[in-house]
Parts: structure tokens; C-alpha cells; sequence
């Protein structure tokens, strides 16, 4: 009976379009992925970067600093400053993953100030605070703080003729309040150096012991010294600047950034999978 009958093979399924299909979902899933990341990292870095160069650090400065702003405290009212342009970036120091700057303004009222900027993971800064406020120096040292990072930044600028200055700092304990010098060699027309609480209480000499946590030295008096010793302080005075202002304005928070971003690979996992969804 097997000799009579003709046995006859199914042919091999065709499942050359299954494959095609399932190419195309891999390719889909794998575009999709690479568009999640390369948004994340576009939005990433329209945050993060300036680059810690000459043109870096003026373009940061220019960009954050020279917008329009508000909350500005002169004689108790709040008013909005433009300041004004060109800028100088006379100096700056790295600390602690941050990055400062110290700039001034050409104009009237010579505004200068510190810019702090925040290191991203991609190598470059992002602007997170600045403090500035007119000048009746055409040189010399200014010294401020930072009492979220407890530093202390100084810098000196357009000290040319200028080889020494004395600073008299107002020491604040929790009873009472003490008076302090601190003599600052200046070896260069411009330099910005940074001290953490302790070590610029160190430079002054004075006892830590009971002082303010917060904002402990508080700057008075700046004298400006040639070769001799002699007082120069009158040559680069300009008394016709009134300093009845001040300014300190804030970036956005970075959370924003990374609420984008999140948003982004959130969609790109939902679109990767349903790529790859099997029917």
C-alpha cells in the first residue's frame, strides 16, 4: 500500500516577512532610543555650557549678568538695573566643583561682582548665582562671601601700582563684635583666591571660638599701599559713585533641566516598547 500511495512533503513555511517585521521593530526601538538620548543630552547641555575658558567665562558672565534685573534694594525700594557692557572677567578659581568669577562693568557706576557657576557632568558650568553692586574704586581688593558654601572669595583688580593693601574686617561673636586686619600682598593686578570660614579666620588671627556661624567677617575698609607703604587709596577713589544698591540675583533651579529630561526618557521607554511588542 505504501508503494502506491505518493507521499508528498509540505513545503517549509515562509517566514521571511516575520523577520522583516520583527528588523523593523528592532530598528524602530533603536531610533527611538537614540532620539530620547540625544534630546536629553541637547537639553542637558542648553544648561550646562560654558567652558572654563577666556571666551567661556565672558560669554557666562555677558549672558547672565547684563539681563534685566529685579529686586534690587536701593534706599529700601525695589527697582530693576540693567547692567551695563563691555565686561571684564579680571580673574578666577576653581572650589569645590564650583567655578567664580570676579568681573566689573564699564560704566558709571563701575558695578562689579561675583559670578558662581556649577560643573555638569559633561565638563562645563552652568551660572547658579551673582552679587554685584557699584564702585567708587577704580582698583583695588573686594572680598565678599558665600554662606551656602562658607567661603570667602577676594580679589584684587587693576592693581597696577599697587603692591600691598590692609583690610580691616569686623569680627561678630554671638556678644560681641571685634576689629581685625589683614595685610594682602598683591603680586598681581588681578586675582581672585578663595578661603572656606576657618582657613580666612586663620589669615585674620582671630579666635574662632563663639563666632557666628554665618557670615562672621564683614569687610569695613580697604587701604591701598604703593612700594613705600604709603596710602594711595585717594588716587583710585571716586567718591561721585553713590553705593545705595545692590544686586544678587539667582539662576533657575537645574531640577527644571532634569524634570525635561525625565519627561524625554520616559517617552522614549514607552515608544521603545511599544516597538517591541509582540503581536
Amino acid at each position: 500500500m505504501r508503494a502506491q500511495i505518493g507521499i508528498e512533503h509540505a513545503p517549509a513555511p515562509k517566514l521571511g516577512f516575520l523577520r522583516r517585521y520583527r528588523t523593523r521593530q528592532l530598528v524602530s526601538a533603536l531610533l527611538a532610543a537614540v532620539i530620547a538620548i540625544t534630546l536629553m543630552c541637547l537639553l542637558y547641555s542648553s544648561d550646562f555650557k560654558y567652558q572654563n575658558t577666556e571666551a567661556g567665562r565672558l560669554s557666562a558672565v555677558e549672558d547672565f549678568v547684563t539681563q534685566e534685573k529685579t529686586g534690587l534694594s536701593r534706599e529700601d525700594e525695589l527697582v530693576a538695573v540693567e547692567i551695563g557692557t563691555p565686561l571684564t572677567v579680571h580673574a578666577w578659581a576653581e572650589y569645590d566643583g564650583r567655578l567664580y568669577l570676579f568681573f566689573s562693568a564699564d560704566n558709571a557706576e563701575r558695578v562689579q561682582g561675583f559670578v558662581e557657576l556649577e560643573r555638569g557632568i559633561n565638563g562645563r558650568y552652568r551660572p547658579l548665582s551673582t552679587t554685584y553692586s557699584p564702585s567708587q574704586r577704580t582698583a583695588g581688593v573686594a572680598c565678599i562671601n558665600n554662606s551656602d558654601k562658607g567661603i570667602y572669595m577676594l580679589a584684587a583688580y587693576n592693581c597696577r601700582g599697587i603692591y600691598s593693601a590692609e583690610l580691616t574686617f569686623h569680627v561678630y561673636y554671638r556678644d560681641l563684635v571685634k576689629t581685625a586686619v589683614m595685610t594682602v600682598g598683591i603680586d598681581s593686578p588681578d586675582f581672585l583666591k578663595i578661603y572656606s570660614t576657618a582657613e580666612f579666620a586663620n589669615e585674620l588671627g582671630v579666635d574662632t571660638d563663639g563666632m557666628e556661624s554665618i557670615a562672621p567677617f564683614g569687610l569695613r575698609d580697604v587701604k591701598l599701599l604703593d612700594e613705600s607703604g604709603n596710602d594711595v587709596t585717594a588716587q583710585y577713589t571716586d567718591e561721585s559713585v553713590e553705593q545705595n544698591w545692590a544686586g544678587g540675583p539667582s539662576a533657575a533651579e537645574t531640577g527644571a533641566v532634569y524634570v525635561f529630561m525625565a519627561i524625554v526618557a520616559v517617552l522614549g521607554i514607552i515608544l521603545v516598547r511599544f516597538f517591541l511588542r509582540r503581536n
